[in-house]
């Protein structure tokens, strides 16, 4: 097993290179933003510059900037992350503002009491409305969001009384802070202070494991179900945390204008929230400031925009999402990259190899992995870490039935596979192979049936209770999410039974450290289990099909689930990687797991396989092992064929 190094007092990691080349691999990390806290710490150093060398008017624009760059991180964070388009943004701006300025007016006017409330109740509201859309599916959130921003006109009216209905919200005192009279700069200040804590805190949240959880709910709800993850609770989640700097945000708005009207919160101001976030990069945080910034400095600058920005909006959200997929932000990041490596003049990362150190690119402390790990399976220490109910863990599948309309695809099936065996299921095209492991994976609900895991009865239809009970499986077509490197892949088979809390990720706290720290040991294990190791830090969607079919074993690996569902694994496979997709499930067998193998390679399952079922037309055709079921004559006829 591979020295894990580890340093909790610093943030940054290292890349080993030539004491004499510090100044560049200085300037690359930088760049490269391996130095997590650089960027924020540049930020925050220009901003709080400004009240000494700009003007009165320079002032109020950043301020604004300050207020929009919090609403357009919210919907980074929704929309670029979890996947979730919404347009809901607005109206929890208006709460915040309106709520505050009510408070204010009736002398509650401290601005960091106002702020957490605002934020508070915009989250709530974000938390309702979520729960209630996802119940619904597809695109409940988008529509309910929409024709929230719609009612706030008449919300407003309704409540007059206290919004001031069509004049608005006016008498706003000026802010406090812990009983203290703020001034104009100072306001200015506590605005830059709390944008650069909440890019901080959201920074460590989508770094942490939560960021991985999105990005997996992003793929889709199959994928993350399958790793134990509830997608609707992600999403919920996801968009309540969203909301609460756009409620931040409402609060430091009625207090900069000390005035609150509806005219504000319009549908229109609702896209170029949209449109800001798409153009600075939906995926990055720091893109929210320039997406903000091009919002306040351009649209919302010019007289007489509000006539047309229907349109120029719609045109400009077609023309950046084709032009500029990855926005602003994705552009300097490509420039960033090629400028480092033009500084740094020698390759950024070693090949974790032999005798070779490797930058795990690590977000909460330096851990740098050291040593050589074997070639073969038996190089590297693996532990399957599921704890079993007890010592026989067997499945046992019993009258499964399926029909899709008129079609019975699957047949009062029964199977069994037991522990430290492989178990090869095989059968001609549409004999409800892949069905079948969708149902003991949870994704489609069987018509009759039951699935046992052990002594444990497994939840059909719920892939992400079926996964916590230590089920894990593999794809026909490997998926494998965007933005993500090939040791996060590995990784994120913990996300669903690794929990982790929000605040203390968004807080690095050391539970999020250790528990980041373990992520890294396991995944290194894993990928050296699989023979991936020296592409841990590459793009993991941009690998080989081959190499992504193996990370998906690494992936079910690093999860310690005790049952592997492997669907079609070696199809795509180079001979050198089928011998290691052989070694490596050899070895999972031989440390207790239980493997359940779909595959149309008869010799390779011939070589791994201790049992086999054979499938056709839904129906159990035959049962055996792999050279009995070559010559039964019914196999050979409906699947083999006489020229095997």
């Amino acid at each position: 097993m591979p020295e894990l190094i580890l340093n909790e007092s610093s943030y940054q990691t290292r890349v080993d290179a030539p004491k004499d080349g510090t100044l560049r691999r200085i300037g690359s990390s930088v760049l490269k933003g391996r130095w997590g806290i650089t960027w924020p710490i540049l930020i925050a150093f220009a901003a709080l510059l400004a009240p000494v060398t700009l003007n009165a008017f320079w002032i109020h624009e950043i301020l604004l900037i300050c207020i929009y760059s919090l609403i357009v991180s919210g919907l980074v964070l929704s929309f670029g992350y979890a996947g979730e388009l919404q347009f809901g943004q607005i109206a929890m701006f208006a709460l915040g503002a309106y709520l505050s300025g009510i408070l204010a007016v009736h002398g509650y006017n401290d601005v960091l009491l106002l702020c957490v409330i605002a934020g508070g109740a915009a989250s709530l509201l974000g938390l309702v409305l979520a729960a209630i859309a996802f119940r619904l599916g597809g695109w409940a959130l988008g529509m309910s969001s929409f024709f929230l921003v719609l009612l706030i006109p008449d919300v407003v009216t309704l409540l007059s009384s206290w919004t001031g209905g069509y004049d608005g919200l006016s008498g706003i005192p000026s802010p406090k802070l812990f009983g203290i009279l703020l001034s104009v700069n100072e306001f200015y200040l506590f605005a830059v202070v709390v944008l650069i804590a909440w890019i901080t805190f959201n920074r460590n949240v989508v770094l942490s494991r939560y960021g991985g959880v999105f990005r997996i709910v992003r793929e889709g709800s199959i994928l993350a179900g399958t790793l134990g993850i509830s997608s609707r609770r992600v999403k919920i989640v996801a968009y309540a945390l969203g909301a609460f700097p756009a409620g931040v945000a409402g609060a430091l708005y009625a207090f900069t204008f000390q005035y609150v009207s509806a005219s504000t919160f319009t549908l229109e101001a609702s896209i170029a929230i949209l449109a800001a976030a798409i153009l600075g990069g939906s995926q990055s945080l720091y893109g929210a400031v320039v997406g903000a910034a091009l919002l306040q400095l351009g649209p919302f600058g010019l007289n007489g925009f509000g006539q047309y920005a229907g349109l120029i909006y719609g045109f400009f959200l077609l023309v950046v999402a084709i032009a500029l997929r990855s926005g602003l932000s994705g552009i300097g990041k490509s420039v960033c990259r090629k400028v480092a490596t033009w500084i740094q003049q020698e390759p950024t990362k070693s090949p974790l190899g032999q005798g070779s150190t490797l930058d795990v690119g690590t977000t909460f402390g330096q851990a740098t992995m050291v040593g050589t790990l074997g070639d073969e399976p038996t190089g590297a220490v693996l532990t399957i870490t599921h704890e079993d109910s007890n010592g026989d863990r067997n499945l046992i599948v019993t009258g499964i039935s399926k029909d899709f309309g008129g079609v019975r695809a699957l047949d009062q099936v029964d199977l069994s596979a037991a522990r430290g065996e492989i178990t090869a299921l095989v059968g001609p095209n549409g004999s409800g192979k892949t069905t079948l492991l969708n149902i003991i994976s949870g994704v489609i609900v069987p018509d009759e049936g039951s699935v046992i895991l052990g002594d444990v009865t497994l939840p059909l239809g719920s892939p992400h209770r079926i996964a916590r009970h230590g089920v894990v499986r593999t794809f026909q077509t490997p998926s494998i999410p965007t933005d993500m490197t090939t040791w996060q892949v590995a990784a994120s088979g913990r996300l669903g039974t690794a929990h982790v809390g929000l605040l203390s990720s968004g807080l690095r706290l050391p539970s999020a450290r250790r528990a980041h720290v373990e992520d890294l040991e396991r995944s290194r294990e894993a990928l050296a289990f699989v023979g991936l190791s020296d592409v841990a830090d590459e793009q993991a969607a941009s690998l080989p099909l081959g190499s992504r079919r193996l990370l998906e074993v690494a992936r079910a690996i690093c999860s310690g689930a005790s049952l592997l569902l492997l669907d079609e694994p070696a199809s795509g496979l180079a001979p050198q990687e089928l011998s290691r997709l052989a070694d490596v499930l050899r070895s999972l067998r031989n440390r207790g797991m239980i493997v359940l193998i779909v595959e149309h390679n008869f010799r390779f399952l011939t070589d791994v396989a201790q049992s086999m079922y054979v499938l056709h037309l839904g129906a159990v055709l035959a049962i055996g092992n792999p050279h009995d079921i070559a010559e039964n004559d019914a196999v050979v006829e409906s699947y083999l064929g006489h020229g095997r």
